[in-house]
């Protein structure tokens, strides 16, 4: 999953939009082709400034596999206060057995996390006050601690029901 800069994680869906059209491996002209729509349509979706204009909503499953880019799904779960969890390709649709190399990792993706959320704050509280952006930051880093904390949630559940 490519991670979005902390400065400009997207504040509405069609900022979102935006990230996926302009910041994925896979080009703009690709993507239209893949979706079955035209170039400007996509061009269209991502613009920020254009007002009335519609993103199907029924393409974003879609954009999202095809983009890799996880920018729309990830403010959508913001959006109403949920957190949404990656699973490693091989949980889909049939899921190994954890092994203590997975815990392992994911323990230290997750306290890498927690580092990374504490320096962010810590940065942002020099002057003892936040900004927007730098509460934004903020937020953004929190996310991803939860994300990483989540899966490792899920892999010891996993672990637990193996028992069972």
């Amino acid at each position: 999953m490519r991670k979005i800069e902390a400065s400009s994680l997207p504040a509405t869906l069609r900022d979102a939009l935006h990230e996926m059209v302009f910041n994925s491996p896979i080009p703009a002209k690709a993507q239209a082709e893949e979706l079955n729509v035209n170039l400007s349509y996509l061009y269209n979706a991502a613009n920020p400034q254009l007002d009335g204009f519609e993103y199907q909503l029924r393409l974003l499953v879609q954009h999202t596999r095809i983009t890799g880019n996880f920018a729309a799904l990830d403010y959508l779960e913001r959006a109403v206060g949920r957190i949404a969890i990656p699973l490693r390709k091989q949980d889909w649709p049939a899921q190994p057995p954890i092994v203590s190399r997975d815990l392992t990792s994911g323990l230290l993706k997750a306290t890498k996390e927690l580092g990374e959320a504490a320096s962010e704050l810590h940065r942002s509280l020099q002057d003892s006050a936040m900004t927007e952006t730098e509460a934004r930051r903020c937020r953004k880093e929190v996310f991803e601690l939860l994300q990483e904390t989540t899966r490792l949630y899920h892999d010891l559940t996993q672990l637990e029901e193996s028992f069972r």
